[in-house]
């Protein structure tokens, strides 16, 4: 198969072949690997409509939601995001568990919740090892929340763990 040797447009291909000529012919979990396929060639709206189509024929979600999540904040639809990230529990590795976590702050700040931004955050920086880039996003929650003082903290915890966006926050300050 195409998608095992990591050629995904051969597989978005081959699916898309199929699906012209009748949605019935796929099967449950090749509309996962094409939503997959989709997902490595960041065409994130196709993943949305492959799990769309999934769901109407057997009424539950794709295994893999975090990718779900993902195409959703992606494009910026943050609700949604919010939404499946919530459900999501114990991926299985630190950095997808990181990513989530930044990704659903960067959610709460972009639709205006900044304080729960930051409790998530500061939460998240307190129960687990954290990286440059939930510093930095937690300087923006405190920025966006009008806190300068807490985000010049974060930033220059974000630039300490090697973020140069961060750095340049702080040197523009």
């Amino acid at each position: 198969s195409h998608f095992g040797n990591k050629e995904y447009l051969q597989a978005i291909n081959y699916y898309e072949e199929i699906i012209y000529f009748d949605t019935e012919l796929i099967k449950s979990e090749d509309w996962e690997d094409l939503s997959l396929a989709y997902y490595q060639t960041e065409n994130y709206s196709k993943v949305i409509d492959c799990n769309n189509n999934y769901k109407s024929r057997t009424k539950t979600r794709f295994n893999n939601d975090f990718i779900l999540a993902t195409s959703y904040f992606k494009l910026n639809k943050y609700s949604e995001a919010i939404e499946i990230y919530s459900e999501l529990s114990n991926l299985g590795s630190l950095s997808l568990e990181i990513e989530k976590h930044n990704n659903m702050a960067e959610c709460y700040i972009a639709i205006g919740n900044h304080n729960m931004a930051i409790d998530f955050i500061e939460q998240f920086i307190s129960n687990s090892r954290h990286n440059a880039k939930t510093y930095l996003i937690l300087g923006n929650a405190y920025k966006a929340a009008k806190n300068n003082k807490k985000a010049k903290e974060a930033y220059k915890m974000a630039a300490t763990n090697g973020s140069k966006e961060a750095q340049n926050i702080l040197n523009k300050n």
